[in-house]
């Protein structure tokens, strides 16, 4: 009995050793040298996440551990701790038999900080939460899916496409495209808001992660994201901060936003510009900016944004957005002159600029369109040299020939919840007031016509049921399509 004893306890006593991948004097180590912000804490780090975390060469002049970027304790913190001032205290948490956790508590400001070990080196926390996941690479991409049916090989082709019209935009130089070819940008696609609350510590939908230059995210084709990940790299050195118009305008203008298209979002930024919905200085400085509810001020930034790179051209459009950037004092004190952005020339220019694609037609228009593309129960498409014409009872489901068997859409399942998904690719829903067009496969809504932003409210009898898109908004052989 008692040989049984010792035995239990040494088998205890192995496991408890074997989960816990980081000393405590390797811990203190690392608490110390964190609180003094060295320079020697980059050895603590895994050498191939260090290598990750600088693969891109993005680096920020005020920050010299890019690594803890969102996860550090402010500087005065340290410093009341470093003085004797308040205390803190540490634990280390096994995660499984390789990884551990530290937890940096501070119980007097009631703050806590978590970093995650990996035989006691330190790794980023979507690395340990993704570690496991499946992988799919591409040219551009290594996308980690949760679950395999999160995504498709076309939302990924979907993804490669943008960055090359993003870099030939930007006019990226041949080295650094080779660069992104060869080290990838990381898509963490997580399947609901808490999985990415678990891998980042963050509530949102979709974050672009600085510390590693990692996409974290809901969507499969987060476009938004990618886009503030390709500017810094574009810039490769840039001041940690941006003023929200242009960080967020060039995200908005040319990637959208979470699920929906650029189209669809600059088309509400020009009715809010036209309406005169949102002020001049309401978009100008860091602190009205963000006193604005992000559905107003995102979208006229992105229209105005677009306006001006159309403009001015990138080149010039990119010294503007270096010398809008700073540290936290200048952009929380800079404003935005408006000569700089060609505010008054561009509201001029604009009147009522629309971005979609999406026309409203009637009934003799549609029935005097001969070609016929498909007929069904939910409604019939039609097309000539233009476009294609459109007669929806309600909605319509569009299936092209190509689909990945184990993929879900997701969004099929929010807007469609009675049916089951079958690989889909365009979701078309219309009535008396409105018109969106889905694409199921990236879970994007890519058009959107809403009568009461076209200045067609007044006009009731219009039935938006009739309509043209263009032929480039829908790809692939009308012959494939299959709808219901």
């Amino acid at each position: 009995m008692h040989f049984l004893k010792i035995l239990i306890c040494l088998l205890f006593v192995q496991a408890a050793s074997f989960a816990q991948s980081i000393s405590s004097a390797s811990a203190e180590k690392f608490v110390r040298l964190l609180l003094k912000n060295s320079d020697s804490l980059a050895y603590l780090v895994h050498p191939e996440q260090l290598r990750i975390i600088h693969r891109l060469g993005i680096s920020y002049p005020e920050v010299k551990n890019k690594f803890l970027i969102a996860n550090d304790f402010d500087t005065k913190i340290k410093e009341m701790i470093l003085a004797g001032a308040i205390s803190y205290q540490y634990q280390i948490v096994p995660m499984d038999s390789i990884f551990s956790k530290v937890v940096i508590t501070v119980p007097a400001l009631n703050t806590k900080k978590e970093y995650y070990f990996l035989d006691s080196l330190l790794v980023m926390q979507p690395y340990y939460y993704g570690y496991r996941w499946p992988k799919i690479e591409s040219r551009y991409f290594v996308v980690h899916s949760s679950e395999e049916y999160l995504t498709n090989s076309y939302a990924i082709e979907n993804m490669d496409a943008f960055v090359d019209k993003m870099v030939k935009l930007m006019k990226f130089p041949a080295n650094l495209v080779e660069q992104l070819k060869k080290e990838k940008i990381h898509y963490y696609l997580c399947i609901d808001e808490n999985e990415l609350l678990r891998i980042s510590g963050n509530v949102a939908k979709g974050l672009y992660f600085m510390a590693a230059d990692y996409i974290l995210t809901t969507y499969n084709n987060h476009f938004h994201e990618v886009c503030h990940l390709l500017m810094n790299y574009r810039l490769q050195t840039t001041p940690l901060y941006t003023q929200p118009f242009f960080q967020e305008g060039f995200a908005v203008g040319f990637g959208g936003r979470g699920g929906l298209s650029p189209e669809t979002v600059l088309d509400m930024g020009a009715f809010i510009m036209h309406s005169g919905l949102i002020e001049d200085a309401d978009l100008l400085s860091k602190r009205r900016f963000s006193n604005i509810d992000a559905s107003i001020s995102y979208p006229a930034s992105g229209f105005l944004n677009v306006r001006l790179v159309q403009k001015i051209g990138f080149t010039q459009y990119l010294n503007l957005y270096r010398q809008y950037s700073g540290n936290e004092d200048k952009a929380g004190s800079q404003l935005i002159k408006k000569r700089d952005i060609y505010y008054e020339d561009i509201k001029k220019e604009m009147a009522l600029t629309r971005f979609d694609q999406v026309t409203p037609i009637q009934d003799t228009t549609f029935i005097s369109v001969k070609n016929i593309v498909k007929v069904g129960s939910f409604g019939s498409i039609k097309s000539d040299s233009s476009g294609y014409y459109f007669f929806i009872r309600n909605q319509m489901l569009v299936r092209a020939a190509r689909s990945d068997r184990d993929y879900k859409s997701t969004l099929f399942t929010e807007l469609v919840p009675a049916k089951d998904y079958r690989g889909e690719k365009y979701l078309i829903k219309a009535d008396e007031n409105e018109i969106s067009i889905y694409n199921l496969l990236t879970n994007t809504l890519i058009a959107n016509y809403v009568k009461s932003f076209s200045g067609d409210a007044k006009n009731s009898t219009q039935n938006l049921r009739f309509f043209k898109i263009s032929k480039s908004l829908l790809d692939g052989n009308p012959a494939d399509w299959q709808i219901n």
